[in-house]
């Protein structure tokens, strides 16, 4: 039987029917009319008699009145979480078709979602409002439930970086969520502190670690093998040597090292959003020089060239440079150079060597932000007009010169004939 309480906007369904004791059992449904999708969505209500059967249908309605003003469709809000993660990724995987997203990010995300997921049905998988309420608290939400956990690989507690990440993407579909109508309610949640790990890499091992990575290049059986660790260990000489970052290095095309006439090495670097051309030492260049014949001979097997291979360190065989560096190689060679606490010493820790060395050679802050790329917007506005080779001088003008000077050969341990007419590019 349809019972009208609001005119062509709520009413009530009643359905009866007679038990075995003779019993008589009424179920009651609110329908809802939505005037801007022409739609009807009925809702089972809990009420036993008509009575309380209206006055929670109006609840009901009163809940939704917004969503309906709106044209909302407030029957896909009651569907489970399965659903919204799956419109949200079919979202995300356009993006990545149009090239505004990386496939690593949607695989990331994808991860994400299935602990959002887990969580949703650890607490009976509520509509997103309610879930979004649940997941804020600061005792039994997300981040405290999640942090009890373990990874499922090492067994390890979920690291507050790990927590960080996940839930900022999960505050993410849950802000698309709200964008797209299918809920209203937030998710709110405070980052965990993080320790960073900005220590140099001590000076004491230095030596050791990089004559054990070239006693490794020469060791190693077959190309592939030292083409990897000649890598590494180069990655290691630039970070040290110029201070830049590991998304620098990765997107650093031999295009991008010039000369001018004098003889002056140059490096454009370029990141994440940010890019800036520096002046680097020619013990630096030479560096890469090395690398770049190590490659043309032990690339010949599959025809290796600039044009064909444009990244500095891209990987044996690829046109592009690894995903990530190896950080169990990394480890393993820290650990053989002495270095006892290798955990707290990430590939970052060249760079901060780089700039720690730079301060203790009495350069002033400003300079060494400058040509590390990590000056805020004031300090690049006091020195937009400071050419590259000043900040050179500033930066590199208590190391001795024959740290800086090429040495125009080629190293023993990379396996390569050592020319005696070894040049930098701009020498041949």
């Amino acid at each position: 039987m349809a019972i009208t309480i609001i005119e062509k906007q709520l009413g009530l369904d009643e359905r009866s029917w007679t038990n075995k004791d003779g019993s008589i059992r009424f179920r009651y449904r609110a329908y809802i009319w939505n005037s801007v999708l022409k739609k009807r969505t009925y809702i089972t209500l809990n009420a036993t008699n008509q009575t309380d059967a209206k006055k929670e249908a109006f609840e009901v309605w009163a809940k939704h009145k917004n969503d309906l003003d709106v044209g909302n469709d407030i029957g896909v809000r009651r569907k489970k979480i399965r659903y919204f993660l799956d419109l949200y990724l079919d979202a995300i995987r356009l993006r990545v078709e149009r090239k505004n997203l990386s496939e690593h990010r949607l695989t990331c995300l994808t991860h994400t979602m299935k602990q959002l997921e887990r969580f949703s049905k650890f607490h009976k998988e509520p509509d997103l409002d309610r879930l979004a309420v649940i997941y804020s608290r600061e005792v039994d939400g997300y981040n405290y439930w999640r942090g009890k956990q373990k990874a499922q690989k090492t067994g390890k507690p979920i690291t507050n970086r790990t927590l960080n990440n996940e839930m900022t993407d999960h505050k993410s579909f849950f802000n698309w969520c709200i964008t797209h109508g299918y809920s209203t309610v937030q998710a709110r949640t405070k980052d965990n502190e993080l320790i960073k790990s900005n220590f140099p890499f001590p000076n004491s091992h230095y030596p050791k670690l990089c004559r054990v990575a070239q006693t490794d290049i020469e060791k190693a059986n077959g190309a592939k093998r030292k083409w990897s660790k000649a890598n590494y260990f180069y990655v290691i000489l630039l970070m040290n040597g110029i201070g830049c970052r590991v998304v620098e290095v990765k997107n650093l095309r031999w295009s991008d090292l010039t000369y001018n006439k004098k003889g002056d090495a140059f490096l454009y670097i370029h990141g994440k959003g940010k890019e800036r051309s520096i002046q680097i030492p020619l013990r630096v260049a030479e560096h890469l020089e090395r690398l770049r014949k190590f490659k043309k001979h032990w690339g010949h097997h599959f025809n290796w060239n600039e044009k064909d291979h444009p990244y500095i360190f891209s990987s044996y065989g690829s046109e592009t440079p690894p995903r990530h560096f190896d950080p169990e190689y990394r480890r393993d060679l820290m650990e053989r150079a002495g270095v006892n606490d290798f955990e707290n010493f990430q590939y970052v820790c060249f760079r901060h060597k780089f700039i720690t060395d730079a301060l203790k050679n009495g350069v002033h802050s400003l300079q060494v932000a400058k040509y590390t790329g990590t000056s805020q917007r004031m300090i690049e506005k006091t020195y937009e007009g400071l050419i590259p080779k000043d900040v050179f001088d500033m930066v590199f003008k208590d190391v001795p010169q024959d740290a800086l000077v090429a040495k125009s050969t080629m190293p023993k341990f990379l396996g390569v004939q050592n020319d005696d007419d070894f040049l930098l590019e701009v020498e041949k």
